[in-house]
């Protein structure tokens, strides 16, 4: 069993805040999601993240503040504020 806690702490999206994309960092290995909403819960980006480092091209996204959340199948893994000038 893993432990959720121990996942959360892998994943970091940087740089925060960004202009037109972001990195993911991780150290698991595995297949997730992340899903970008603005700040009325709209639904506005969704990517799979495959491999630490991917590139995420955010530059469709107006400047202001977005929730993500990451999961893993069907689980939430991690949720947190993104920032994009």
């Amino acid at each position: 069993v893993v432990n959720q806690k121990e996942i959360q702490q892998n994943f970091i999206l940087y740089p925060n805040p960004a202009i037109d994309q972001v990195k993911k960092k991780k150290k698991n290995e595995g297949l997730f999601a992340l899903e970008c909403y603005d700040l009325l819960g709209k639904l506005v980006q969704t990517e799979t993240i495959t491999n630490s480092g991917q590139v995420i091209n955010i530059s469709s996204l107006k400047s202001g503040m977005y929730l993500y959340r990451i999961k893993n199948g069907g689980q939430m893994i991690q949720t947190g504020k993104m920032i994009h000038e």
